[in-house]
């Protein structure tokens, strides 16, 4: 399980820094990722957040 977690967020994190470096280079368009009226970058930000979470919980050791 927790090499689940580990895997699925450096996955989540790999792929939010991909979405990142598109945006900025002008590969995705700035408004493609909105979601609910919110800026793309705070879209691409919480996927990123979230593959963090999912590493730490799946690094902690109970």
């Amino acid at each position: 399980m927790r090499k689940t977690f580990t895997g699925v967020g450096a996955t989540l994190l790999v792929a939010a820094a991909a979405l990142f470096a598109g945006q900025m280079l002008g590969l995705i368009a700035a408004d493609a990722l909105s979601i609910g009226g919110q800026n793309s970058l705070r879209t691409i930000a919480s996927v990123a957040v979230g593959g963090c979470l999912l590493i730490a919980i799946g690094c902690w050791e109970s």
